[in-house]
């Protein structure tokens, strides 16, 4: 378990864990150069720098629609494949 919030994590995912929930977003390592957003690696500031630029690189197989992060795009092929977004 997470020493801070108690939450049942694999011992190989506590330390992504840790800095993911219970890192203030200004506190991240890799920050975001318009705006005050960090992020525990490279990929998600690239993803969201994508959110400044307009660009979407991230082109969906079925349709072509594009998305600026690969969790969006992700979400979004799998609506094609019948899944339902759940909470």
């Amino acid at each position: 378990p997470c020493a801070i919030c108690g939450a049942i994590v694999l011992t190989k995912r506590l330390k992504p864990h840790i800095a993911m929930k219970h890192t203030a977003i200004e506190d991240r390592k890799f920050k975001c150069t318009l705006c005050p957003k960090g992020f525990i690696n490279n990929k998600g500031l690239s993803d969201h720098m994508n959110t400044h630029t307009g660009e979407k690189p991230y082109i969906c197989r079925f349709c072509g629609k594009g998305s600026a992060s690969f969790g969006t795009h992700r979400g979004h092929e799998r609506s094609h494949e019948g899944y339902k977004r759940t909470k």
